[in-house]
């Protein structure tokens, strides 16, 4: 699990990946992985990455800095739906993402 450390570029781990055909690691996916990052640091929260090689897949997290056992919410990262919305949040510059990652964070 990784924590805090933006940790962009990363070097591909070995997990295995959850989609075909695979895209972890791959720019775009890094560049978008990096882009949610920074919004959720914007938001004033902690980003994290877990569950690689995992059946669902790669995930950021969210949680509060006050309670760090606590994640807010769970991001699917490695799912093609997800990636979609976030590149289409991403359209609207970093306000538009600022704006996906506050809904999610809403949601739960």
């Amino acid at each position: 699990m990784t924590v805090l450390t933006r940790p962009f570029p990363r070097t591909p781990d070995g997990a295995p990946d959850a989609w075909w055909p695979a895209v972890r690691f791959s720019a775009a996916y890094e560049e978008r992985l990096a882009a949610l990052w920074d919004a959720v640091v914007a938001t004033g929260f902690e980003p994290g990455l877990a569950l690689a090689g995992s059946e669902g897949g790669e995930v950021l997290f969210v949680r509060d800095p006050a309670d760090a056992e606590a994640w807010l919410c769970l991001i699917a990262v490695e799912d093609p739906t997800v990636q979609d919305e976030i590149d289409a949040a991403r359209c609207g510059g970093a306000e538009g993402l600022l704006s996906w990652v506050r809904a999610r964070l809403a949601d739960g």
